[in-house]
Formats: C-alpha cells, structure tokens, sequence
C-alpha cells in the first residue's frame, strides 16, 4: 500500500459521487454509505475479478482485541464499527483465559455483466475476538497464545488496548508485536481514555520505542506513528463525556480507522472496508481522505 500524506488527501477525483448530509435514519445509512465504498468495487464489469471479490468478502473473517479489562476495549470497537455488539460466544484458551466472540454481518452483491438478471450476493461474517485477562499470562502463554490464535484466525488486524492506569506487562507487549511480525498481521497498539491523564504520552512514547526495535518509524500523520507493515500507535477517547464541567469530545478514532486502512493490503483492506460499513459518518467525515484508497482498490484490481 502506498504511503499517504496529509498532502496528498487533497488530491480527491472529480469523479468521486456525491455525498448526501450525515443521514437521520439508520435506514439512510447503507445508502450513503454504498455510494462512498460500493460505487468502488460493486460495478467492475469483469466477471473473474467480481468472482474474486465474492472470493474475498462472502465469508467469516476477525479482528483481533486484546488488552487487560476496563481499558475501554469494547467502547473503542463501537465506535469504530458504529455498532452495539453483542456477545454471541464464549470459551476457554489454553491458557485458561476467557475468550469472547462479538459478530455481525455485512452483505456483498454485485449483477452480472452478461446476464443483467442474475445478481450474486455473498454474506460475510465480522467477528471481534475480545481476550481479557493477558495480565496473568506467563510469557510462554502470550507468545503460544497468541501464535495459535492468528494461525486459527489469519486475523484482519489485532489491537491491542492500554489505559492510564491500567496494568499492562512490557514483556508481553513485545511479544505481542513479535508474533505479529512473524505472523505477518498488522498491530495497532493503542492509548484509550487519552483524557485521563499525562501518562498518556509515557505509554505512548514506549509504544513508539517498542515497535523501533522491529521496524523504523516511516511516518507520523495526525498523532498515528506508522512502522511500515508491522504497525502503528496513536491515542483516542472513543465516547464524549464532561468532566468538571468541560466536554472532553471524541479524538482519535477517525485517525485510527484510516491508519489501519492505508496500512492493509488487498484482501485484508478489502475486509476492513467492509468491517467499517455501517460506520456512515466516519465516511462522510474522511472522504477526501480515503479516495486516494479506494482509487489504490481498483488499480490493484485493474478497473
């Protein structure tokens, strides 16, 4: 994927469709939303690369949280997919530590250039795969925990939370992003709660010292530090709230989301895309800024 600047966010086609005020109904919401992604990908006349989407999209895959409980996991991938999901699973790892599995689905159609009639729709399944308690891992169960977990799953991407105050083990950070390396899926380390205090930056700064020892730091856009295809780190506050009287706003995720965008590849940028479907008014909010994106999309896929 190639490297986006901030400069090059306003080099937006004229081709791009228009775009409608944020909508007032949910009902509104896929349509706005089909404009900005599907118009990109859903009428390629080509059959093989529309057999490759169908390929790509009709089918489960998973994102990856982890991070100890109450670091504000669940209220970050709310806003990130702009939806209230419900546990649907749960189980035990080798490690003896709780899993849980949040899903939901997406639909995918395209209509047959021969055949005008014949439509084809996939579904896709979204799952988050949330693993609290990594804090009474050993570092031999971080290190196969997590091994098995993205063999098991070829994950999206994993996150991986922290909050001023919360425990969070140095050791198993780093081994986190090892096996994330070695694994090839991308890790956005990141800050929750970026309002609670200055400590804010110390984590941030050893996220920042972590990820060097694997990969340079090749670029900072809007406070996310990019290393390369290993990943990232930023701050976010993922829902508003007033404390002593000022109204601390949601910062951060927006700038989240489109790192993890411009940091994937093919079939996994394709995946996110669609795992950030519903999430109407971040499209509207950076359209300018994914067009360069979406336009990598169809050159990848020769439209």
């Amino acid at each position: 994927m190639p490297d986006v600047d901030d400069d090059d966010y306003d080099d937006v086609p004229t081709t791009q469709p228009e775009i409608s005020p944020t909508p007032s109904t949910p009902e509104e919401r896929p349509i706005l939303v089909s404009k900005v992604v599907k118009s990109a990908i859903e009428k390629i006349p080509q059959e093989s690369i529309q057999q490759y989407l169908h390929q790509a999209l009709g089918k489960a895959f998973d994102i990856l949280l982890l991070g100890s409980p109450r670091v504000g996991k669940s209220t970050l991938i709310n806003a990130i997919l702009k939806k209230d999901l419900a546990k649907t699973s749960a189980g035990r790892n080798a490690c003896t530590s709780q899993i849980t599995s949040y899903e939901y689905q997406e639909i995918y159609t395209s209509t047959s250039s021969i055949d005008t009639k014949s439509v084809t729709i996939s579904t896709c399944s979204i799952r988050i795969w949330d693993a609290p308690g990594i804090e009474d891992w050993t570092k031999f169960d971080v290190a196969k925990y997590t091994q098995d977990l993205i063999k098991e799953k070829n994950p999206i991407c994993l996150i991986y939370c922290v909050s001023p105050g919360s425990y969070a083990d140095l050791n198993h950070v780093k081994i986190l992003i090892n096996e994330c390396k070695k694994l090839n899926v991308f890790i956005a380390l990141v800050v929750t709660n970026m309002y609670a205090s200055d400590e804010v930056d110390d984590i941030l700064d050893i996220f920042k010292t972590l990820l060097a020892e694997h990969s340079p730091q090749t670029k900072a856009v809007k406070d996310v530090f990019y290393y390369d295809s290993l990943g990232l780190c930023t701050l976010v506050n993922s829902v508003e709230y007033e404390t002593q009287g000022v109204k601390m706003k949601v910062q951060g995720v927006d700038e989240l989301m489109l790192g993890i965008m411009n940091s994937l590849t093919e079939e996994k940028l394709l995946q996110w895309c669609f795992a950030l479907m519903d999430n109407g008014p971040f499209w509207i909010r950076t359209q300018s800024r994914i067009w360069r994106t979406f336009n990598f999309i169809k050159r990848w896929i020769g439209y």
